[in-house]
This record gives structure tokens, C-alpha cells and sequence, in this order.
């Protein structure tokens, strides 16, 4: 019993320290200019293949928020994707 609690354990920190490694990438990508920007259900606008590379981890919660999200979907974000775009042309 006390080997099937600490399989369970340890399957459970390492899940963790995967998801924490997956965000903290996330994270970092936010600080970078977007190229693909997509809005998630949770309201946030992330870089298209780096919030893709968290949900296709297994994650089903916001990167932003602890909260589940109620699904997956990604909506492209124009009006940002203009905004970059003209701004890279003037800089």
C-alpha cells in the first residue's frame, strides 16, 4: 500500500513539474513579440504554438489563471496581429 502512495506521489510531482516546466515556456514566450497572436477562451491572447504546445501537453487549464478552461478552441486575434504588423513596419 505505502509503494502504491508513493508511485502515485511521485506520478503526481512530476506531473506537476512538467506542467510548471510547460508554463514557465509559456510565460517567457509572452515576453517575446507575437507573430500568430490567438485568443483562448480564458480572455488572453497567447502566441499560437506555444498555447497550442500546452494544451497538446495535456493541459486543459488556462496558463494565465488555475481555472479548467471550458474547452480548447483558438480564435485568431486580428485586430493584434494588425496592430503588430504595422508597428513592425514603422520600427
Amino acid at each position: 500500500m505505502a509503494e502504491a502512495t508513493n508511485s502515485r506521489r511521485e506520478d503526481f510531482e512530476e506531473a506537476m513539474r512538467h506542467a510548471k516546466a510547460e508554463k514557465d515556456a509559456l510565460e517567457a514566450s509572452l515576453r517575446e513579440m507575437m507573430r500568430d497572436p490567438h485568443l483562448a477562451v480564458d480572455g488572453f491572447t497567447y502566441e499560437a504554438k506555444h498555447v497550442r504546445g500546452w494544451f497538446d501537453s495535456g493541459q486543459d487549464t488556462s496558463p494565465m489563471k488555475i481555472d479548467k478552461m471550458a474547452h480548447c478552441n483558438l480564435v485568431p486575434n486580428l485586430a493584434l496581429r494588425s496592430g503588430i504588423q504595422e508597428w513592425l513596419q514603422h520600427h
